[in-house]
């Protein structure tokens, strides 16, 4: 599933640069300068993508830490961007019309299907797959108090109790549950 969501990131990129170039210019041909514009964000998006915690489970799951997130990656990609495209001198043969539509419609993009992947997620997760089963072994007040919280927080937390072992004084092993 991350993995995909990867891809669907990188594409998102590709496709709407690509779309913007059609509705500026009216022609779905861009040239090959703005290609190399978009590759160098999808590279920079992968990189500052992930390093940002964009494909951890945690962070899908929370929305408001997730786009939070997401727009601080964005923004720091349009910046290199920027930054390469003015040392280079190469700004000038961009449309700015261009970037500036390319780059809010793929933050828009990126957070509709972000909104969509959060709710997957929890779908998912509510129905138990994904859920993660968790055996405590021992029941003492650590165990106690794991078992509890994985209790209270439900199905939110993602992680299914099966159950508590205990080891009695003479190795046999007792099921128990909190």
């Amino acid at each position: 599933m991350l993995g995909t969501t990867r891809v669907m990131d990188l594409l998102i990129i590709l496709v709407v640069g690509w779309a913007a170039y059609w509705l500026r210019h009216g022609t779905p041909l861009p040239p090959v300068i703005y290609f190399s514009a978009i590759g160098l964000s999808m590279f920079f998006a992968a990189n500052i993508f992930h390093f940002a915690g964009l494909y951890r489970l945690e962070t899908i799951r929370n929305l408001g830490g997730q786009l939070t997130r997401l727009l601080g990656s964005w923004v720091g990609v349009a910046m290199l961007l920027l930054v390469i495209g003015v040392f280079s001198k190469t700004s000038a043969e961009y449309s700015r019309i261009w970037l500036a539509t390319w780059l809010v419609l793929v933050f828009v993009v990126l957070s509709l299907f972000r909104i969509w992947l959060t709710w997957q997620v929890l779908a998912w997760q509510r129905s138990g797959l994904l859920q993660r089963n968790l055996v405590v072994v021992g029941v003492g007040n650590s165990a106690r108090r794991l078992i509890r919280h994985v209790n209270e927080t439900g199905a939110n937390s993602g992680v299914h109790l099966v159950g508590a072992f205990a080891v009695d004084s003479d190795e046999t092993a007792t099921r128990w549950k909190g």
